[in-house]
This record gives structure tokens, C-alpha cells and sequence, in this order.
């Protein structure tokens, strides 16, 4: 049997981050958020099932561009930067996920949503930087502009998964912080 309980949040409009209120807290009784930003009353529903654990539905989840484009511009340079090491390039890819999934704090799922994008954006530039100048990949670019698209291309898809993956992880340790 499902019922439904209303639940108070207070939603921060610059990172997303979220706050749920206990008995007797309002808006009324915080500054704003840890990043700066102003909180906003939203409010939301626990649906209780007998056959699943509570789960919360919020409103207006949404991607974080400034993060991602922070992130994807770390992406960009890390993996550029630690692509001398063995597999330096992959932790390069990977770690901006983790921070983007940290800072937009709004649950694993929205720390991966913005991972993906993060990746996309970063991998795709990463992919047409590294064929562009890399002197082993640079002969390829004879074969034309569809060489260096699928490329990026696949640079982008690539740096996506690590970042989704590490959207996820960064979320979940600033939920257990």
C-alpha cells in the first residue's frame, strides 16, 4: 500500500546541493548554503512501499554547468598532465568525476549525470587535442577530419564512463562526510 508523507527541503541554486528539514527547522533558519548560494523551499515526497525501501523524488534536478565545465577543463589538463605515467591518462579522466560528483551534491544519480557531461565535453577535447599534437597519433590526421572525429569521438565515450563512475564515487563520499 502506498502513502505519501510531505517532506520539507531547502535547495540551493548555485551548486544543487540539498538539505531535508527536521521538526521544527524552517527556511528562516539558515544563511544559505556552504558554497554561497541562496537556498530555496522545495517540497518533495517519500513514497512508502512495503516491497522497497523509501525513496525520495526531487524536484528540478538538473546539471551543473559551471562544475562540469570546471571538470571537463580538468580533464582536459590532468590527463594531458599525468599522461607520462603508466595509466596516467585514465586517472586523469577519472578524478575530475570524483570532484564534480562531490561538489554538485545532490545524490549519486546527479553525481552521475554530471560526470557524464563532465567526460563528454573534456574527453571530446582531450581526443582531438591528443590526435592533433600527439606526435604518434598526428600521422593519422591524412586520413581526414572523420579520423579526428571519431577519435574525440571515442575519447569523449571513454572519459564519460570514468567520470560517471567517479560522479558516483564523489557522491557518495560527500554523503558519508
Amino acid at each position: 500500500m502506498l502513502g505519501q508523507v510531505k517532506v520539507g527541503y531547502l535547495k540551493c541554486d548555485e551548486c544543487g546541493g540539498y538539505y531535508e528539514l527536521q521538526d521544527g527547522e524552517s527556511i528562516d533558519d539558515f544563511d544559505g548554503c556552504e558554497c554561497g548560494g541562496k537556498y530555496k523551499e522545495i517540497n518533495s515526497h517519500i513514497k512508502e512501499d512495503e516491497s522497497k525501501s523509501d525513496s525520495i523524488s526531487l524536484e528540478n534536478e538538473k546539471i551543473n554547468w559551471k562544475y562540469c565545465i570546471i571538470g571537463a577543463a580538468l580533464v582536459v589538463v590532468l590527463a594531458l598532465v599525468l599522461k607520462m605515467f603508466e595509466y596516467g591518462a585514465f586517472i586523469g579522466m577519472f578524478i575530475p568525476g570524483i570532484i564534480v560528483g562531490y561538489l554538485v551534491n545532490n545524490g549519486y544519480k546527479n553525481g552521475a549525470k554530471n560526470g557524464i557531461i563532465t567526460g563528454i565535453i573534456g574527453g571530446f577535447i582531450l581526443g582531438i587535442l591528443q590526435i592533433t599534437f600527439d606526435p604518434i597519433l598526428s600521422p593519422l590526421l591524412i586520413h581526414g577530419l572523420s579520423v579526428i572525429f571519431v577519435f574525440a569521438l571515442f575519447t569523449a565515450v571513454f572519459s564519460a564512463i570514468l567520470d560517471a563512475v567517479g560522479g558516483i564515487i564523489g557522491a557518495l563520499i560527500r554523503d558519508k562526510i
